[in-house]
């Protein structure tokens, strides 16, 4: 569902608190819904200014998603658009009558890549010079494990800062090689995630260009990738690559380009394989739930502060 709107603000910020928009019954339950409002003024970054916040409710009536976003200027019109899903933002836009709408809120930023690989290599002692042969001889969702690859925290899709790593399934069977490729094959998952939530945004997405030192040196992780994400992966060329697209951007809104007839400059191309993809789409859901009770619910945290048993006698 995506909900837009055009808002001027009348008065001043003394009216902080005042719900502009809600529908709190989506024909899923009483408790979802979602709601358009003003934040109070003392979270606002600026004098004069008013905050915008985006809320939306879960099945089970708790606030998920909160997305506190735009300020709002007295006598200015600001353009507004969130997409979400019941209890869970997924986009927050906004934008004015003197520049282009701009994401606010939730994007494609993943803190867990090369730096979660690099990680696995050095403390698992793997032998790099054969890890590559090694992980392209496994099979799509192997090694019995379920790698929540969260070590340092998570921006995209959840942005749970207090979230961290997990692995379920260890035996003694497991080798380090195993933990590489469940870990990998995680980091994949994670990226498909975002690329589901991107094409409930801007659908279309025939092909995804990766970057990245530690993806591009290995073939492996790349088909991983394409079949994990369920789209073909092509390599880039380009050098500083977040550096470019920013610099296509600003561009873009000067007119001085069209960003869409710009050639990407890409090698390599890889395909999903559609036993694969299968099998990595029952895997998201393993990755997911441990994720709900692990980072969502912090099933851990609330045994930890839960008080000691008291009383009886042995």
């Amino acid at each position: 569902m995506t909900v837009t709107a055009w808002i001027n603000l009348r008065t001043s910020s003394s009216n902080t608190g005042k719900q502009l928009v809600n529908d709190h019954n989506l024909g899923l339950s009483n408790s979802n819904g979602w709601n358009l409002e003003l934040s109070p003024a003392n979270s606002t970054p600026a004098s004069g200014d008013t905050g915008l916040t985006f809320n939306a409710w879960a099945a089970n009536g708790t606030g998920q998603g909160a997305v506190s976003s735009a300020f709002l200027t007295a006598g200015k019109w600001v353009f507004v658009a969130a997409t979400f899903s019941p209890g869970r933002v997924v986009t927050f836009y906004a934008g004015d009558t003197a520049a282009s709408v701009s994401q606010v809120g939730q994007s494609g930023a993943l803190s867990n890549g090369g730096n979660l690989y690099a990680w696995m290599t050095h403390n698992l002692a793997v032998e790099r010079g054969t890890l590559e042969r090694r992980l392209r001889r496994l099979r799509p969702v192997s090694t019995g494990l379920t790698f929540v690859p969260l070590l340092a925290g998570e921006r995209s899709p959840g942005f749970a800062s207090h979230a961290t790593g997990s692995i379920a399934g260890l035996t003694q069977a497991t080798t380090a090689t195993d933990i590489v490729r469940a870990g990998l094959e995680a980091i994949a998952i994670e990226f498909g995630r975002v690329d589901r939530l991107l094409d409930a945004v801007l659908p279309g997405a025939r092909r995804l260009v990766a970057n990245g030192a530690g993806l591009l040196a290995s073939p492996a992780w790349m088909q991983i990738m394409a079949d994990a994400i369920g789209k073909p992966v092509a390599e880039s060329k380009a050098k500083e690559a977040s550096a470019r697209g920013a610099a296509i951007l600003a561009l873009e809104h000067l007119g001085a380009i069209n960003g869409d007839r710009l050639r990407s400059e890409v090698g390599r191309t890889y395909h999903s394989e559609p036993e694969a993809h299968a099998a990595y789409q029952v895997q998201t859901a393993r990755q997911e739930e441990l994720y709900r009770l692990l980072v969502r619910e912090r099933a851990l945290d609330a045994i930890l502060k839960a008080p000691p048993p008291t009383g009886g006698r042995r």
